[in-house]
């Protein structure tokens, strides 16, 4: 399964929970399509306008602003996906320990199940 996929189905279990959240989306390399499509010229545009907007590199890709029920100290969950064959980037286990210094609870999942178990593990059903 995708990372993308895994994603999706993530934003569908917090919108039917009605869990207040984001999805950040920061995967530069996501952007390929638009290259294909436009050109390296708007390609790397776009990118710089991006930075220049404020896109950071290593986001975790889901923000949850709720206390997790579990660890209600806790100011909200920031959880990094991954496929189940994927490693984090150094700059995605910095913004973990940085959110982690801030009051976040943050986890990294390896897979959809994984995903899940974080969820849960942290209250939100």
């Amino acid at each position: 399964m995708k990372e993308k996929q895994i994603q999706r189905q993530v934003a569908e279990f917090l919108d039917v929970a009605n869990i207040l959240y984001t999805h950040v989306p920061n995967e530069m390399k996501s952007l390929s399509t638009l290259k294909s499509n436009v050109g390296d010229n708007a390609y790397f545009a776009t990118i710089e306008e991006l930075r220049q907007q404020g896109t950071k590199k290593g986001v975790p890709d889901v923000l949850i602003f709720e206390s997790p029920p579990e660890f209600p100290e806790k100011k909200g969950l920031a959880l990094e996906l991954k496929t189940k064959d994927r490693k984090t980037t150094d700059d995605q286990e910095k913004w973990l320990r940085d959110l982690t210094k801030a009051g976040w609870l943050c986890a990294k999942s390896f897979g959809l199940e994984d995903a899940f178990n974080k969820l849960e593990a942290a209250g939100y059903k």
